[in-house]
Parts: C-alpha cells; sequence; structure tokens
C-alpha cells in the first residue's frame, strides 16, 4: 500500500491530516530480532463482539450506511469527536470508537526514510520529575514539508500508542522542533521503552525524518494473555500478586486445568513463590495424545513450558509439598518474545561471573556491564546474588536482568539479607552455611575465566558489600588449589572502585545503529523495574555516588591490562 494523501472533502481535512497514510515504521534495533523490520502500518478496527454501525456523518443522528460485521475489520482513516472515519470496501463512513478495537495491521512497501541527523531526543532516559519527552534541532527536507506526523511507538507491546499530527501554516523545507514541544506529555504516555518516528507529508508522500528509542519510567502494562480462557485455573495463579500462591496437597497433589481450542495457546509461563525442585508437566491432546515431560530441573523462579494449539488439558505436579506456585499466564501467538521471561540455565563453561551482594548492586555498581556483555554473541554472562532479599525484589532482579540483555536465570545462593555496617556482624550471620565453600563449588562448576564484583570498602560502607568482596577473594583462592577436585583457577579478578590496576569502563558506546542503544541506556532502563528501591538509590550515568566505570584487576594469570575498557583483555 503506497502512502498517499487521500482526497476528501474540507470537512474531513482534519481526520485525514491523522490517516496516518501507512505511515508507522515500526520496531527499531531494540530487541526486536525475531521480528521482521522495517514495516509500514495502517489502522485496523474490529468490532468488540457485536457489529458496528457506520453512518453517513458523526453523531447520533447519522444515516446508518452499512455495518461491520463480527469478524470483520475496517481501515481507519482519522477520528472526529467520539468518531472513527472509517473505510471497507471502498466505503466510508462513521463509526462509534466506543463499539470499535483498534489495533495495527502490516502492510508495505514501508515509508521512505530520509533521516534528520540535525534531530535528536532531549534524553533517551529522562528525568522522572520531567514533564515532556521532547524533539530538538531543526527538520530540513529536500522539498516542503506540509505535515509533520509524531508517532509513539510501544517496543513491549507492539502497538502504536500515540500520533501527534501537526499541519504546518504554511509548507517550509527548515521546520523548527519548537511547534512539538508539548506534543508528548509523560503521564499520558504508558511505561517502558518506545520507539520516536517523526515522519513528514512531502507532496503527496509519507517520509521518515527521525526515529529514536525512548524510556518512560513508569510500571507497564502486562502483555495479553488468554489465561482467563482456561479453566480450573485457581484465582491465587491469575491474580497479579506474589503473596498468593497454588502447593499440593494429599488430596490434590496435581494441578489441573483445561485449554480450549479458541485459546491458541502456545507458552505457558509459571512464576514460583520459591525456587522449586524438578516438577512434571503432563499435557492431553484434542485427538486424546499425550505427553509427560520434565520440565527445566528446578532452580528457576521463573519457568516457560512450550505448548501447541491442540492441547487441551495441562497437569502439573510439582516434586515436592513444599513448592508453592504464585502465577500461571498462558500465551497465544503473537506474543512479545523479548518481554516474557523464558530463562536457560547457566552454562558449564562461562567466560564472566557477576557477582552481586543484593538485587540492584550489579547495576547500581557495576553499570553497564552485564548489558554490555551480554549483548556480545562471543561472550556467555552469568549473574550470582548472594543474598535473597524480598520475594519482590528477587522479581525485581529478574525483571531486570531480562531488561539488560542476560538469558541465563541468575544464580541465588539465598542468603540472609541483613543492612549492616558491620562486616563481622554481617559475617556471622552467613559463616554456618558456608559461604566461601559455596562459591568456590560455583566456580569450579560454571569455569569462569573472569570474575567481577562488588568494593572491598561496601561502596557505601555496606557490611555485606564488603563481606561479599572478602569471600569471593578467599574462594578464588580455594577454588584454585590443585588438589581440589575439579578445581579452576580464575584468569582475571576485578572489584568495583579497587584502586590498584584501574580501568575505566565506556559504558556508552552504541550496541546498534541509532547510536542510542548504550550499555548505560540498557542498565538505567533495567534499574527502573527495581521499584522498591527507588527511595532509596537513583541511576544516572555513573551510577550513584560511586562511578560505575571504575574496577581495579585484583588478580590476573594473563598479565596486566595494557589498553584497558575490557575484563577480557588477554582473554578475547
Amino acid at each position: 500500500m503506497k502512502p498517499s494523501v487521500r482526497s476528501v472533502s474540507p470537512v474531513c481535512k482534519l481526520a485525514v491530516c491523522a490517516l496516518l497514510l501507512a505511515v508507522l515504521l515500526c520496531l527499531s534495533a531494540a530487541g526486536a530480532a525475531e521480528e521482521p523490520h522495517p514495516l509500514a502500518f495502517r489502522l485496523i478496527g474490529t468490532p468488540q463482539g457485536k457489529p458496528v454501525p457506520v453512518q453517513a456523518a458523526p453523531g447520533k443522528k447519522g444515516e446508518v450506511l452499512f455495518t461491520v460485521e463480527t469478524g470483520e475489520s475496517c481501515e481507519i482513516l482519522g477520528q472526529e469527536d467520539a468518531y472513527y472515519l472509517v473505510v471497507v470496501n471502498g466505503q466510508t463512513g462513521y463509526a462509534p470508537k466506543n463499539l470499535l478495537d483498534m489495533q495495527t495491521l502490516e502492510a508495505s512497501p514501508a515509508v521512505p526514510e530520509a533521516l534528520c541527523p540535525t534531530l535528536s531526543l532531549e534524553d533517551p532516559i529522562p528525568d522522572r520529575h520531567a514533564e515532556y519527552l521532547t524533539l530538538q534541532g531543526t527538520l530540513t527536507a529536500d522539498q516542503p514539508v506540509e505535515t509533520l506526523i509524531l508517532v509513539v511507538w510501544d517496543e513491549r507491546l507492539f502497538r502504536v500508542e500515540k500520533t501527534v499530527v501537526k499541519d504546518l501554516p504554511r509548507p517550509a523545507s527548515s521546520v523548527s522542533m519548537d511547534i512539538l514541544a508539548r506534543a508528548l506529555h509523560f503521564n499520558k504516555l504508558s511505561g517502558g521503552r518506545k520507539t520516536v518516528y517523526l515522519e513528514g507529508v512531502c507532496g503527496g508522500e509519507v517520509r521518515l525524518f527521525f526515529r529514536s528509542p525512548a524510556y518512560i519510567c513508569r510500571e507497564n502494562e502486562e502483555p495479553a494473555h488468554v489465561t482467563k480462557l482456561c479453566k480450573g485455573l485457581p484465582g491465587t495463579l491469575t491474580d497479579t500478586k506474589l503473596s498468593t500462591a497454588w502447593k499440593a496437597t494429599h488430596g490434590e497433589p496435581s494441578l489441573r486445568f483445561t485449554v480450549p481450542e479458541e485459546a491458541g495457546a502456545v507458552l505457558m509461563t509459571l512464576e514460583w513463590k520459591e525456587i522449586p525442585g524438578p516438577f512434571t508437566v503432563e499435557l492431553q491432546y484434542a485427538d486424546g495424545r499425550s505427553l509427560s515431560l520434565l520440565s527445566r530441573p528446578g532452580g528457576f523462579y521463573m519457568d516457560a513450558v512450550s505448548l501447541s494449539p491442540d492441547v487441551r488439558e495441562v497437569c502439573l505436579t510439582p516434586g515436592s509439598a513444599d513448592d508453592a506456585l504464585s502465577a500461571v499466564r498462558v500465551y497465544s501467538e503473537p506474543y512479545p518474545r523479548h518481554v516474557i521471561q523464558q530463562w536457560e540455565k547457566v552454562p558449564d563453561k562461562i567466560d564472566i561471573l557477576f557477582i552481586a551482594t543484593h538485587q540492584d548492586d550489579e547495576l547500581l555498581f557495576f553499570g553497564g556491564g552485564i548489558p554490555a556483555y551480554a549483548a556480545r554473541e562471543d561472550v556467555t554472562v552469568a549473574v550470582l546474588y548472594m543474598a535473597s532479599c524480598s520475594r519482590i525484589r528477587c522479581r525485581e532482579g529478574l525483571d531486570g536482568l531480562w531488561t539488560a540483555g542476560l538469558r541465563y536465570h541468575p544464580i541465588f545462593l539465598g542468603l540472609e539479607d541483613v543492612y549492616t555496617f558491620n562486616q563481622a556482624e554481617a559475617n556471622g550471620k552467613w559463616k554456618p552455611k558456608d559461604p566461601e565453600g559455596m562459591l568456590a563449588e560455583i566456580l569450579c562448576r560454571y569455569r569462569p575465566e573472569v570474575v567481577v564484583c562488588q568494593d572491598f570498602n561496601g561502596e557505601y560502607g555496606h557490611g555485606q558489600h564488603k563481606l561479599t568482596a572478602s569471600l569471593v577473594t578467599s574462594a578464588i583462592e580455594r577454588a584454585a588449589d590443585p588438589e581440589l577436585l575439579g578445581s579452576w583457577n580464575v584468569k582475571k579478578f576485578y572489584v568495583h572502585l579497587y584502586e590498584e590496576n584501574q580501568i575505566h569502563m565506556d559504558w556508552n558506546q552504541p550496541l546498534d545503529e541509532t547510536g542510542v542503544i548504550t550499555p548505560m541506556f540498557l542498565a538505567m532502563e533495567a534499574y527502573d523495574k527495581h521499584r522498591s528501591q527507588h527511595a532509596y538509590f537513583s541511576m544516572r550515568r555513573d551510577g550513584t555516588h560511586y562511578d560505575n566505570t571504575l574496577f581495579g584487576l585484583v588478580r590476573t594469570t594473563v598479565g596486566p591490562d595494557i589498553v584497558g575498557n575490557d575484563f577480557l583483555e588477554n582473554i578475547k
């Protein structure tokens, strides 16, 4: 469908400017590798369960021209008051907004690019207290621009969230972005990753002049799922509360629920209240076949099981009566794969192990380290948490790491979280569990080339941070003991803020062609998931008050760093 300006009566001129004209390019490089790009879109409306009358004019007294039946769709050309201007099979008219669901539908060809280098967003991750997301600079084009179209695309849910259409007083080849200074108010946008597009109508064609990722600091909507279509799931599994859970009993050792055909189920996610042991899942298919399988062998807060549209019954049996299931979600196609957490187990051999004390320390003090190396295809990265904080903080940790690009489920040692400035007190709480031995076992099992951990002085003096650095140091020596079965000699050991053999890491190197997505961008986006800690800490480009780009090389078997800016120097 070629973008063009449609010829309509003056009454509809404002609506026609909002046609979107197949204008909506979607899907930047922000985590959508499985989706095709670029794409042009047109707006499509579908009836909300009953036929929708289409009138000759907006308003209650408009003559009904035809009806959009259930199961049919119409293209939305514009809007006027409480009505959409729609077209079906060449016929146009007005349909009540409240009777149509608006969605997007792929069309082609894509809008031609004429990207303007003089345009920029004020800040891709704006301050929480800022009022507007604004474009800066001056748009220049090789022919006069008649209309500006500003589009916000939600990268999580793959949908157009907002469109602003601005007719210029007169066509111009140079347009200051002051004209759009208050176009995008934060409070009118949902939270999460966006892509902002600026398009313009030039001589009857739409051109793309600007696109950039952005981030809105606000709670995200839950991705659409079909869980409510399933029968037999208790309310404790369909609510959003981690405090409610289902447990197996002697009379009910398994969780059983049915999946209707219309659900089209392809994936089931399971969120556990505590990390479970192995469990079995039996799937019953429409033709009577059944398949018993052992899901991932426990160890995950969030697990995922692949389904197929012909699954009709699911039977889940925990391996222990103590395992408590907090939430079940069932998804059909298409679902946002980059949003739904489908963790993998840590491989037997890794390159870098980041060891943090609490959930959020891995971002505050390691900055863009995790997203920088997780983005590299030639590097395997794992994260270990010493202390397991509250369950909500463990969820925030998972949400943050997934956002940062990690795909291996973090390792939780499960030690007690105690706020103390006294290292001896911290040691007294952890010592009975032999954390040094636990760490040495982890090192021998996963054989990291490089280990990165927190400051010997505990950044702001936290006793458990200090203890973590001390324990990791001794565990590395212990794991390297040749008399230890399966011993492993870590090649490089970095500590945050260590004063000797220092290197400065650059977390602002672009990870994609936009130049905006950087390790620090992803780290800041990931830290936004730690909502419970925002009253105590904030994170900007250099972390908190403690430079998250500064590390010292405590131990090396491959020589000193010469170039710097790479934990894997002399290794890869």
